[in-house]
């Protein structure tokens, strides 16, 4: 493909190969995740293939780790030769540490002349992109404030949808205009105890004839106009895509910008690569041709035809591979060139990568071994992962998804199960168990460990970790699980993404301090200086997000530190002025009422900003949790008025019905919670008796 002539006509295409989380650590440390082996091909492979075939000119790859791995593959890759320049890999800064970072270097390096599509290298489709380009380019000559098409995936109809559904972290619910596709509304698809799911009426009225849609299915992909990144750079607080496109609906009246959606469908395949469950689906569905054109043949480079023996039942077995006349291959089989398969082996549901080795009468099942990988002879191992030159030694039985990092060995006769995270022992990054009974699970012969996150038995554990540990915790605190849908830590985006520190110098994010104390005095002030000065919300905002990123406050912090600020607002300010920490504020719970009242109606839009207008159920827990740390800290006189502070929150929207109970529901963690529930215990009981009338 040739550059074309006249620069207008230039299309660009940004490709995120940092996922800025830490889901499939340790397995990544050694290896991005945009290398990773997907039916015998790199992951960001896919990518580009349909990058290129969308008629991409020039492709900027970004990464924060393993830049040199990248640029390597990047050169020699078959996929980079169809572009009209090689792809250019931009090596983030250490401080990159989401997407909105990477868009605000974007911004500043003026590499982007056009509308451009932004996609993650963990991204396979084989949607036509060049037509949702232009129809973009369309929808931007009849609508110049268009800022952006975003591009997600329904699963209530089409091929797999129900397994699609199911392997996904979550869910989004939108309304658009049925005849501009302008976006009115989108939000997690979480329903309440009933089964209901929250809409917001003025998305719907404002829409003319609108359309619901459900199921959707994030992509992290989307056809954008040039003044995205300058919009990442105005609103520095901007993590996400979900951030700018939540950010354009609060404000577009103000701003005038729109969003548009564009929902794939039908015979259109695309999803992520997110977790180990997408990942044994997608390579499932790659072997049975469910994304065809792309199959593991066309993949395989310029020699694909001659490279693979396609037999019956989406087998692929490579010219170069060996395997035993006995050994039986039942179904969606993938084996890669230098590979051996002994015999009597019984493999249904795996791929083989390239010089691996499987010893005789072995069953494998919804296995996936990388290259260089090793089983012995009368092993049995199901649903499991062995990474690059990890060995399974005899006898051994691996079952219900098990993971051995590169360079792993176990066995002789070891017996592992339940979503065991194996790891090298001796590594110093890596946290793990090696008592005596582990020891002898993982074999005589075994260089390994298991790694702690896996080790524990999460599956008896309620509730996620602490939203408010920091990026200071160590990474063996964050209970992670890469096979697992559900994330146990709402702060991995604050983790060193999937960087190796022993391979290159200087690309972990060394850790920030967050100052909370501070941060509090700080927000303190600025709500003084709002009080004081009559601010309008826009100028609270863009002070509270200066501080925020100051002290390195997480947004989840900062939501509940400014709805505590708020609730004790009227105590926190006397004790100020009186400068005496330690200063006992005289104010009777009447008082305090109708003052934190004032507040609240006075900064409501303000909470609604942060708290992305209370639309869905996880926002008003966490407006609750910290409404019960105010009351349990001052219970004079909070404590006392707790009773009509929550039954203000309900009338006034603050918190659905659903919501309240949940919180109720919640033991709580500080000593006298008890005491707390039991002054809201009328409120509760009128709540569950109504909710029982609906039924």
């Amino acid at each position: 493909m040739s550059k074309p002539a006249d620069e207008k006509d230039l299309v660009q295409a940004v490709v995120l190969a940092d996922s800025f989380n830490s889901r499939f650590a340790p397995v990544a440390r050694s290896l991005p995740r945009a290398l990773f082996p997907l039916a015998g091909v790199p992951l960001i492979d896919y990518a580009l293939n349909c990058l290129a075939d969308a008629g991409v000119h020039e492709c900027i790859v970004y990464c924060r780790s393993h830049y040199k791995s990248l640029a390597s593959h990047l050169a020699s890759s078959p996929q980079s030769k169809r572009f009209a320049t090689p792809p250019v890999v931009r090596k983030c800064p250490p401080t990159v540490s989401s997407l909105g970072d990477a868009m605000r270097d974007l911004d500043q390096s003026r590499l982007i002349k056009n509308d451009f599509i932004l996609a993650p290298a963990d991204l396979v489709t084989n949607a036509n992109l060049a037509e949702l380009l232009a129809e973009h380019k369309r929808r931007r000559v009849k609508d110049a404030n268009c800022l952006l098409t975003l591009v997600m995936r329904s699963t209530t109809g089409g091929f797999n949808a129900s397994a699609l559904m199911q392997a996904q972290e979550r869910s989004f619910i939108a309304v658009s205009n049925a005849d501009t596709g302008c976006l009115r509304m989108l939000s997690p698809a979480a329903m309440d105890k009933l089964g209901r799911i929250r809409l917001e009426r003025a998305a719907l009225l404002s829409c003319g004839r609108s359309r619901l849609w459900t199921g959707l299915i994030d992509l992290g992909l989307a056809v954008c106009s040039v003044h995205v990144p300058p919009r990442f750079t105005d609103e520095f607080d901007y993590r996400s895509l979900d951030d700018l496109v939540r950010g354009v609906l609060e404000h577009e009246e103000i701003l005038g910008h729109t969003v548009s959606l564009h929902v794939l469908g039908g015979q259109e395949y695309a999803c992520r690569v997110s977790n180990m469950n997408l990942y044994a689906l997608v390579t499932r569905h790659l072997l049975d041709n469910w994304v065809y054109p792309m199959t593991p043949a066309s993949m395989s480079g310029s020699r694909a035809a001659t490279e693979h023996q396609v037999r019956q039942r989406n087998v692929y077995v490579s010219r170069l591979a060996s395997v035993h006349r006995s050994a039986r291959l039942e179904k969606s089989v993938l084996i890669g060139p230098g590979a051996q398969v002994g015999s009597g082996c019984h493999l249904v549901n795996c791929v083989i990568g390239s010089n691996c080795r499987v010893g005789d009468r072995t069953r494998l099942s919804d296995c996936y071994l990388w290259p260089g990988a090793v089983v012995s002879s009368d092993c049995n191992i199901s649903r499991s992962l062995l990474c690059h030159n990890s060995t399974v030694l005899d006898d051994s039985q691996l079952t219900d998804r098990c993971v051995l990092t590169h360079g792993v060995r176990v066995g002789p006769s070891a017996v592992l199960t339940n979503f065991r995270l194996i790891v090298r022992s001796g590594r110093s990054e890596d946290s793990a168990s090696t008592d005596e009974e582990v020891k002898q699970q993982l074999g005589k012969d075994s260089n390994a460990a298991v790694y702690k996150s896996a080790y524990s038995d999460r599956r008896d554990e309620a509730g996620d970790s602490d939203a408010d540990s920091g990026p200071e915790n160590d990474e063996d605190s964050v209970e992670l699980e890469i096979w697992q849908t559900t994330l146990m830590a709402d702060n991995v985006e604050y983790l060193s993404s999937e960087s190796d520190s022993s391979s290159e110098a200087g690309n972990e994010v060394p850790p920030a301090e967050v100052g909370e104390d501070h941060f509090k005095r700080e927000l303190l002030d600025v709500l003084q200086r709002a009080e004081q000065d009559k601010h309008p919300v826009d100028t609270m905002v863009v002070e509270i997000n200066s501080i925020k990123h100051a002290f390195c406050v997480h947004i989840d912090r900062l939501k509940a530190i400014l709805a505590y600020t708020i609730l004790l607002y009227p105590l926190l300010k006397c004790e100020k002025d009186d400068e005496s920490e330690d200063c006992q504020v005289e104010i009777t719970p009447a008082e305090h009422f109708s003052q934190v009242k004032d507040c609240l109606e006075n900064w409501k839009p303000l909470l609604k900003h942060y708290f992305n207008g209370f639309s869905s159920q996880d926002e008003s827990l966490i407006f609750l949790r910290s409404f019960e740390d105010a009351c349990c800290d001052r219970p004079q006189p909070l404590m006392k008025c707790a009773l009509v502070l929550l039954r203000y929150f309900y009338d006034t929207d603050l918190c659905e019905e659903a919501a309240i109970l949940s919180w109720n529901s919640e033991e709580g963690s500080h000593p006298n919670a008890g005491e707390l529930r039991q002054c809201v215990a009328r409120m509760i009981q009128w709540l569950q008796e109504a909710s029982e009338e609906s039924d």
